[in-house]
């Protein structure tokens, strides 16, 4: 039996790192479902968690007062703001753009509402979310930056 569904909502007192067993050495292959919200997760373990759980299809960080952005690909590895597109230690940019190609996402839906410290969202075409048609960035008061390259966004919530 495999995990499909982590579902971790209200935890105010999860800490980062007993996270880390869950995404380490691909620990939650088959996850699909995520649930952190209004949960006392830090901005690091959710960009790992994003990044290692590559099968995600939905993810709920609603009411996470400790996200404070979510910059999905990059062209420079060594960079803390690729909480999806993981690139491995020591890759080159073209090696990067490489990765991102040949494994698209599956992230179908993305709930970040009431997150109040979110300032920034950004999704490249390169970061390969060829499936995500859902985001939800509703009551998150200070977003200051949107930018998205999703060619199946259908729904984008910003009241």
């Amino acid at each position: 039996i495999f995990l499909q569904v982590l579902k971790l909502s209200a935890c105010k007192y999860l800490s980062d790192s007993p996270l880390d067993a869950l995404y380490t050495d691909g620990a939650l292959p088959f996850l699909v479902e995520l649930d952190l919200s209004y949960s006392s997760i830090g901005q690091t373990a959710i960009e790992d968690l994003l990044a290692f759980c590559k099968n995600l299809v939905n993810v709920n960080l609603n009411g996470c007062t400790n996200l404070q952005e979510l910059v999905c690909g990059s062209d420079d590895c060594s960079s803390v703001d690729m909480p999806v597109d993981f690139c491995p230690p020591n890759c080159a940019p073209a090696k990067n753009e490489e990765i991102s190609e040949q494994s698209g996402r599956l992230l179908e839906v993305l709930n970040c509402t009431g997150c109040p410290n979110i300032k920034k969202v950004v999704i490249p075409s390169m970061a390969n979310f060829l499936h995500l048609s859902k985001i939800n960035l509703n009551l998150s008061t200070n977003l200051k930056e949107v930018d998205l390259m999703c060619s199946n966004l259908h729904s984008l919530n910003l009241r």
